[in-house]
């Protein structure tokens, strides 16, 4: 109760929903997760690396593909065009525009 009047007292509304949602997930994240998949550390203790699991080497060279790909793509664009998509880009997903 007095925790809830001094709030009110002393922070503006914003503060107040900043709060809220703070509090809000800390309670969705205080909820247990389901179990992990093995990490690399215990791989690594059982002698085993990433080589043993082929289906992750196959997603992460196809990924390395894609990428190589865009990056190529990107390369070939004038100075110009490039400057224009990192400012889009920054914008876009609100990173600092330098």
């Amino acid at each position: 109760m007095i925790g809830w009047l001094l709030e009110r007292l002393f922070v503006d509304k914003k503060g107040r929903a900043g709060r809220k949602k703070l509090r809000r997930l800390t309670k969705q994240t205080a909820t247990p997760a389901a179990p992990a998949k093995e990490s690399s550390a215990e791989r690594v203790a059982d002698n085993r690396g990433p080589a043993d699991d082929p289906e992750r080497e196959q997603l992460i060279n196809n990924a390395m593909t894609i990428f190589r790909q865009r990056r190529a793509e990107y390369e070939k664009l004038d100075d110009d065009v490039r400057a224009r998509v990192d400012r889009a880009a920054n914008k876009a997903f609100g990173g600092d525009d330098t």
